[in-house]
């Protein structure tokens, strides 16, 4: 059963990833998800009505989800349907060079005013998009990986113990 429950869970994140719209999308929807699995640990961890064992079940459950985010991720990045989908830097160029902009059928003058408005060079529209808050670039959702999967691992040290590790010992006589 819970083997199920969480192979659903990973489907259904995947196919989340592959109905996001952009690059940028997908990278925030891996970040939220790394965030969010984060946060769950940490409300169970911190949480003094559930047992220990309970607590170790959850956190080894929550790190599972965890890496095949991780994994499910990766494989969505090499693939073509990844590198195909376009930045929205991108649909922001392709919108002002193709003239769109938004229209509200019931007000026509207002959308004149836009249309108006909106005769700046793809440049300039690049600038503005630049000058707004950067989006995370695909280095920067690693980074952030690695980081949850540290402090996911530094809980359950600090909560758990260290874990044992069994040592192999060949003695030739």
């Amino acid at each position: 059963m819970e083997y199920k429950a969480a192979r659903m869970e990973q489907e259904a994140y995947e196919r989340r990833l592959e109905r996001c719209k952009t690059k940028e999308e997908a990278q925030r929807l891996q970040v939220n998800e790394m965030n969010g699995n984060l946060a769950e640990l940490k409300s169970i961890v911190n949480n003094p009505n559930i047992p220990k064992s309970e607590k170790l079940k959850e956190a080894q459950r929550i790190m599972g989800n965890t890496f095949r985010a991780v994994e499910s991720f990766t494989r969505f990045v090499k693939s073509t349907e990844y590198r195909d989908l376009p930045t929205e830097e991108e649909i922001v160029e392709t919108s002002i060079e193709k003239g769109q902009v938004a229209e509200d059928s019931n007000d026509t003058e207002m959308s004149e005013q836009l249309t108006a408005d909106t005769t700046v060079s793809v440049d300039e529209s690049a600038k503005i998009v630049n000058d707004s808050k950067p989006d995370l670039q695909l280095s920067d959702v690693h980074q952030i990986e690695k980081d949850v999967i540290e402090e996911m691992k530094d809980i359950e040290i600090k909560h758990f113990g260290e874990k044992k590790s069994s040592v192999r010992i060949d003695i030739t006589v």
